[in-house]
């Protein structure tokens, strides 16, 4: 079920997650505000402008992907912040696949990101791509 982006802010969001899907840094990069914060919570890094830095974060976190995909599965909006719900499918330049719920809390001032933060089960992830092996554990 693919949401649809209705709100200026909404579509910006979308525009974002295409470009990133493409691995286009510099459409990313468009889009966020010089002092952007960038804070990706299950790898535990984060950045602060400027653009310089946001592209090296990016590079960095593109790195290992081969290809991936968003596909938007909630937009909410309130004011100048929209959270989204998707669901990110990568490739690993290994082959590995995964996909992973994730959430998406984007602040907006100007009409450029100022914040953008991700939440996802890196966990999950991980098992999929083989990086760690399941315990065993019942769920």
């Amino acid at each position: 079920m693919t949401a649809k982006a209705n709100t200026a802010n909404e579509k910006l969001v979308e525009e974002v997650s295409k470009a990133y899907a493409r691995k286009d840094i510099e459409a990313v990069i468009s889009h966020l505000a010089e002092d952007c914060l960038l804070d990706d919570i299950p790898a535990g890094g984060s950045c602060k402008g400027p653009h310089a830095k946001h592209r090296q974060f990016l590079a960095k976190q593109l790195e290992p992907i081969a290809s991936v995909a968003i596909e938007p599965v909630r937009y909410y909006s309130l004011g100048d912040v929209v959270v989204t719900e998707r669901i990110m499918t990568a490739v690993t330049k290994a082959g590995k696949r995964a996909a992973t719920p994730t959430l998406g809390i984007f602040e907006f001032k100007g009409g450029k990101i100022v914040m953008w933060r991700g939440y996802y089960n890196m966990l999950t992830f991980l098992q999929q791509t083989g990086e760690v092996v399941n315990s065993g554990a019942e769920k």
